[in-house]
């Protein structure tokens, strides 16, 4: 298995966009709007800071919009504060969060007032077997323990022929997302995991190299239709600058959260607006999959249960 070996044809530029507000739409209706949305050049991400996440956001959209049945049951694992939610909202799907994060949580329910959420751990999901359409993990397995259980769980609770997205962050990163441990790694073997530079590891139990990650779907009985590798280039230092510096900034509310689409002025908005700015330079360089071989920040998967 090879970085950009595609088992469907892969997405192209074009960006997704969606209503904010959660719908109450019939399915037929849903899968049109989204039909539309996907091809629009409009893009509800656009204001991430992290183009990344936006490139895994617009694969997972197009993903449900090209797999998934009318009016899917979804269940999120790993779903954070929610921000795949209006997505779902826009499929007409009937989705439901889980995490272990309260915090991440209450936040998701704020954002998301008719969605359900639940706080449980991804290996011991409380769901009955064959309870939903489509099981979404992005950014989940790298934090697990036993990422192997966790795809067991979703595997149970996946109807047959449901349907598996998941991403997590590659291996074969590249030096300038996180240029510490590149460096830490290729030299010394070894990696930072907490605090500011942690960069790429943090709070990770591993990355994952293509075949790591087809294998690991595989043995937990999966067929894999789609794995391809996204980001190559970036801003040096990009991750310490977003994720180091800035989230914890926007969850101690010293800045706007834009996937939220808070809006400020003054300073803050300015930084934000420079630092976006830098960000998307680099970013142009960017198509919509990495060659094999070449360096990418991202895994991403789709694959069926039989």
């Amino acid at each position: 298995m090879t970085a950009n070996r595609t088992f469907r044809a892969g997405v192209d530029s074009s960006h997704l966009c969606y209503s904010p507000a959660p719908a109450a739409v019939k399915a037929g209706s849903a899968r049109n709007s989204l039909e539309k949305v996907v091809n629009s050049d409009k893009d509800p991400f656009a204001r991430d800071p992290d183009p990344a996440f936006r490139r895994r956001a617009q694969w997972i959209a197009r993903s449900l919009h090209r797999e998934a049945p009318d009016g899917p049951r979804i269940l999120d694992i790993g779903c954070g504060r929610g921000y795949y939610f209006a997505v779902y909202d826009q499929l007409g799907a009937s989705a439901t969060g889980v995490d272990a994060d309260t915090s991440a949580l209450a936040a998701a329910r704020a954002a998301h007032p008719t969605s359900t959420f639940r706080q449980v751990q991804a290996e011991c999901l409380p769901f009955d077997d064959n309870s939903f359409d489509v099981i979404v993990m992005s950014e989940v397995l790298e934090h697990m323990p036993d990422p192997a259980l966790g795809l067991s769980e979703a595997a149970r609770v996946l109807v047959p022929d449901g349907l598996l997205l998941a991403t997590v962050p590659h291996a074969g990163y590249p030096f300038a997302w996180d240029p510490v441990n590149w460096i830490g790694e290729a030299v010394f073997k070894r990696h930072v995991s907490t605090g500011t530079f942690a960069g790429i590891w943090a709070g990770h139990e591993r990355l994952y190299r293509p075949e790591e990650l087809h294998q690991q779907v595989t043995d937990a009985g999966f067929d894999v239709i789609e794995q391809i590798a996204q980001t190559r280039w970036c801003l040096p230092f990009v991750h310490n600058l977003l994720y180091g510096l800035g989230k914890p900034m926007i969850e101690a509310n010293l800045l706007p959260d834009v996937r939220r689409n808070e809006r400020r002025r003054g300073p803050s908005a300015a930084l934000i607006a420079l630092a976006r700015t830098m960000v998307d330079a680099a970013d142009r360089l960017n198509g919509d999959t990495v060659p094999e071989g070449r360096p990418a920040l991202n895994l991403c998967i789709a694959a069926r249960k039989p």
